[in-house]
């Protein structure tokens, strides 16, 4: 869909759950994870064209669960979440884009059987940001190569969905305090964790933000606790008041923001979709543009 809201057309028409697309550097695919209706325990993830046709399969590990894809810069390897067998909680892998060469990244030892999911790759390609959290949340970065891991956050806050901006220098959070849990909000963080700003604040969970390719804006889901429902919302990145994109009344889940003028100065030098079109998961099995 596009930034407003409208224009919104249906990706996907494979039944189940087509959750957490995102839109590969040069525009032309989109990975997103999918599970069936009758085993939503279990998720593989799925690569498309960014009009939705060829869908491949890239991965099938028996008995895992598979979540939360995101692209390196350079559109050579995809980092996810899995609690795959053998290994207690869920840890962070990379694979190249075509699904081969799986290896885990969160190696270190403190890692272990923790809840480690949400990764999100810089810029720069350098570091892989990440949520990790057992009796709290806090946000982590590892080199892709799983030798380098230092803590972002370690304010006492829940820190989820940690999502880079355009220019490498902050993280968008959906935190909140202990007391309040799991009512989020959105929030900004340094590169560092240092100098939190709190964009928006509701009495329900604002969550998985996502940033605009020219850092202004953060869009966002908004979901509603008594109704089950919810919408994808967009606020400045200075805060004030956020935006209602959809209005449906089933869930309106989590989106990513794509716009094809970046490619022009990309390294690939490609063509993508239509200006400045918003993706965003809408209606459980469907992903929509």
């Amino acid at each position: 869909m596009n930034p407003d809201g409208g224009g919104v057309r249906s990706l996907t028409q494979l039944g189940g759950y087509a959750l957490q697309p995102r839109w590969a550097p040069d525009g032309r695919t989109i990975v997103f994870s999918w599970a069936s209706l009758g085993d939503t325990q279990h998720a593989k993830l799925y690569m498309m064209r960014a009009d939705g046709a060829q869908v491949t399969q890239l991965t099938g590990e028996p008995g895992a669960r598979d979540t939360s894809p995101t692209w390196s810069p350079d559109g050579r390897h995809i980092a996810f979440a899995s609690d795959r067998p053998g290994l207690t909680g869920t840890h962070i892998y990379v694979m190249d884009a075509d699904g081969r060469n799986t290896r885990r990244v969160t190696l270190d030892a403190v890692f272990d059987g923790a809840y480690n999911e949400l990764p999100s790759w810089s810029p720069n390609g350098g570091e892989i940001a990440f949520t990790s959290w057992r009796v709290t949340a806090e946000a982590f970065a590892v080199t892709p190569n799983g030798q380098q891991v230092r803590q972002i956050t370690n304010d006492g806050m829940w820190n989820l969905s940690a999502r880079w901006s355009p220019d490498g220098r902050e993280l968008a959070l959906a935190s909140c305090s202990t007391a309040v849990f799991p009512q989020t909000d959105i929030y900004v963080v340094d590169a560092d964790g240092r100098d939190r700003a709190q964009l928006v604040a509701h009495p329900h969970r604002d969550r998985f933000p996502a940033w605009s390719p020219d850092g202004s804006r953060i869009v966002f889901e908004r979901f509603w606790v008594a109704g089950g429902v919810a919408d994808v919302y967009v606020v400045d990145r200075g805060g004030g008041r956020a935006r209602n994109l959809t209005r449906h009344p089933q869930r309106d889940w989590a989106g990513d923001w794509f716009d094809p003028a970046a490619l022009s100065v990309s390294s690939f030098g490609k063509h993508g979709v239509p200006w400045g079109w918003l993706k965003a998961l809408v209606w459980q099995s469907r992903i929509r543009l």
